[in-house]
Parts: structure tokens; sequence; C-alpha cells
């Protein structure tokens, strides 16, 4: 019996393929500051977008005035690919968890998790994953991963559930993205979102020696509380469009611009579109092999909204290593918020931060 399995396995050996099996690969960051904010935006335009009631007088405020160790987006994931019996097609997975390095928060937050197959006609993958606006960045935001992260004045910044995705290949420097996403059964106020494309993005990117530029379209949708009559939540529609354009220059100097226009249409009878627009110019340049130099301005201004966020950042990289740096901010905020009289929000606010990265 024991030959026979053996004979059997070695013929199975012969006819078979033989596929490489690779071992995934571990990678993350850890990101930690401590940071001093006065009168400072605390939340995303995204968070603050969700939940306007919650955050604005005199229930709440959306600005920040206290010392904080913050650990910024720090993360831990495995990823890798595996040949299959067809040689026109690799299985390719991934899955990152948001770490809670300075325990006061959840100890793990899901982020970009898939899994998919790379074939000639490009990657198709399912998952958690970032949306096409989020993708366009690039790496033009210079204070990514910090308190004054663009993500305070944009709304495509996020993550999509459930999303389905194709990515093309490299062609000549240019990509282009697809991703649809069911609501699963979602409610957005009275709405109950069931389609298969109840989110819908597409982009394309073009990336070379010296230039990155990119344009993204996305359509989806959001839940909102009233203002006006909590608790009552309002369904909208979100439609983002994203135009990107970052240089490299001689003297290690950067370059970078990002313009956001929205549209968010209410589910509400009576209600009329409102729209706005976020904009980020930013810079860097290297004093040397080890320190940068980093200035930012990112605004979101939309009248509709009776709404304005601006924040203008300076600071500082300094490298202690290939994947090791030190870094320093200092960031103005002016937030103005009308909506109603009881609701205003007038303030100018500051934030001080200091902290380290390791990559691994």
């Amino acid at each position: 019996m024991k030959k026979r399995a053996l004979a059997l396995a070695m013929g199975m050996a012969l006819v078979l393929p033989v596929v490489a099996v690779a071992a995934p690969s571990i990678y993350g960051q850890f990101n930690v500051s401590l940071d001093k904010s006065s009168d400072y935006p605390g939340l995303s335009a995204r968070g603050f977008l969700a939940d306007i009631a919650g955050v604005l007088p005199p229930v709440g405020t959306p600005l920040e005035d206290a010392w904080a160790v913050e650990s910024n987006s720090s993360r831990i994931g495995i990823r890798g690919s595996e040949e299959l019996f067809s040689k026109d097609m690799r299985v390719i997975y991934q899955y990152e968890t948001q770490a809670d390095v300075d325990g006061d928060g959840p100890t793990f937050t899901p982020r970009n998790a898939f899994l998919g197959l790379d074939t000639k006609a490009g990657k198709f993958f399912a998952g958690n994953y970032d949306s096409v606006t989020k993708l366009a960045d690039g790496d033009i935001d210079q204070f990514d991963d910090t308190a004054a992260d663009m993500a305070g004045t944009f709304l495509g910044q996020h993550r999509n559930s459930n999303s389905v995705n194709w990515e093309s290949k490299n062609l000549g420097g240019m990509v282009f993205r697809v991703q649809v996403a069911p609501g699963e059964g979602a409610t957005a106020g009275t709405d109950v979102k069931d389609g298969l494309a109840d989110t819908i993005g597409a982009s394309v990117t073009l990336e070379q020696d010296t230039l990155f530029a990119a344009l993204a379209f996305e359509k989806g949708f959001a839940e909102v509380v009233n203002p006006a009559a909590p608790p009552a939540n309002i369904g909208l529609d979100t439609q983002l469009i994203r135009g990107s354009v970052g240089v490299s220059l001689d003297g290690g100097l950067e370059l970078g611009a990002i313009v956001e226009l929205f549209e968010l249409d209410p589910d509400l009878p009576g209600a009329t579109k409102q729209d706005g627009t976020s904009l980020l110019v930013s810079g860097k340049i290297a004093a040397n092999d080890r320190l940068a130099i980093k200035a930012q301005l990112g605004m979101f201004d939309s009248s509709d909204l009776d709404s304005e966020i601006t924040t203008i950042t300076g600071g500082a990289d300094y490298m202690l290593g290939k994947q090791t740096k030190l870094y320093g901010l200092v960031s103005l905020s002016d937030v103005k918020i009308d909506p109603a009289p009881a609701n205003t929000i007038d303030e100018s606010g500051n934030l001080i931060s200091f902290g380290m990265e390791h990559k691994f």
C-alpha cells in the first residue's frame, strides 16, 4: 500500500506543473509624535461632515486644545504573490491593519486588505482598499500621517470596503484604475444602498522620473446628522473630482498641487445640491542628504456649507537612517463655520508636533 501511494505521488509530481511558493513579506511603519494643539481642527473633513450636529456648538467643537501622544496611522501588514499553474497569472494578497502604538484607541483598525489575481490584463482584486481619489495624491502631501495631514481639508482621503478593483499594467508610466463597491444594504438616510455599484470610481495616473500627475473621479454616498433636527440622519449622494500634479526639480526641490471639487446631493425634499473646493499646495527642499525643509497650504472652502478651513504648515525631516527619521512641524489654522447663529465657529489656532517614524 505504501509503495502504491509513493508511486502515485511520484507520478503526480511528474504530471503537475512545478509552482514556486513564496513566503509573504511583513512590512509596516511606526509613527509616534508629541502634539500640542490650540483651537486646531481635530477631525478629518469627512469626519466633520458626517457629524456636523455633534461637533458644532452648543453640543461640541471640531477644534482641539490639548497635549497628546499620537500614533499617526502606525501600521503592520503582510503581502505577497505566488505563481499558479497558469504562467499567465499570479495570486496576490495583502492584509494591513492600523496599530495603536500610544495605547488609547482600538488596538487594530482595518486598512488595505484584499485577495486577487495579477494577469496579462492587469490586476483584479476585492476587499477593503484605498479610493481612487486617495490613490491620486501621490507623495504630494508633505505632512502625510501627521496631525497636519491633508485629510483635514479633503473629503477624498478614504477607503472603500466591499470593493472590487481593477488596475492596469504600467503603460509607459501610465496606470488606469476602476473601483466599484456594493452598498450591501447600507442605509443613507431613508435610502437603502443595495446595488452592485453604489460607489464607483475611475482614475488615471502618470508617473515618470520627475513628474507625477493624476485625475480621479468617484461617485458614492454618505450619511450625515441633520444639524437642524437631531438625531435625524440624511443620506447624501457624493461626487468627487480630483486633479494632482507634482514635480521633482534639480537641487532636491519638490513642488506639488492638488485640487478637489466635491458635490453633495441631499436625499431631502426641497434640498439643493451643495458643492465646494479643496486645495493643497506643497513644497520640499533637501538642505543636505539628511535634512529636508517642507511647507504646505491646505484649504477647504464651501459657501453652500458656510464652511472655510485653512491650514499653513512648515516643518523639517531629519533622517537618522535609511528608514528612520525625526520630524517637527508647526501649523497655523483658521476655521470659519457659520451654518446658523447658534452654531458659529470663527477661530484661529495652531499645532506643534515633534515625532519619530520608522519603516520596516
